[in-house]
């Protein structure tokens, strides 16, 4: 059997991904998303989304899609049940994420483009991230 090298820095090149991704890069537990995310988003939306958020990015493909259960999301980020459903929320009202919600089933999570992002500014009436958990 042959021997495996480790590739070197400069022999690696990622393979390109269109702009609508939100995961430009993973190599192993390691990846990258729009600088955008830790600049703006999550001073607006504080710690229990910003976790659930950059959780969801590490357990995302390619394609931004991934549906860890519940009770995963919940002992990763180190949160109660009750806060990550209101950080999800929240997350999928300035459309950060999109869920595919199964009957019964794991949902589905998709991380959608820095285009689709709805800046508090930006929506139809000013939703402070306060709402999401005094509601």
């Amino acid at each position: 059997m042959g021997k495996i090298l480790p590739l070197k820095r400069s022999d690696y090149t990622p393979l390109p991904i269109p702009d609508e991704h939100i995961i430009r890069e993973k190599r192993g537990s390691y990846f990258t998303f729009p600088h955008e995310f830790t600049r703006r988003w999550s001073k607006i939306l504080g710690h229990c989304p910003t976790l659930v958020y950059l959780h969801l990015c590490s357990m995302a493909d390619r394609q931004g899609k991934c549906f860890p259960s519940m009770e995963t999301i919940t002992e990763r980020v180190g949160y109660r049940k009750r806060e990550v459903m209101k950080a999800l929320k929240m997350l999928e009202f300035y459309e950060l994420l999109t869920i595919q919600r199964e009957d019964r089933k794991v949902n589905v999570y998709w991380l959608t483009s820095t285009k689709q992002w709805k800046f508090p500014g930006e929506r139809n009436r000013l939703v402070s991230p306060v709402d999401f958990f005094l509601g």
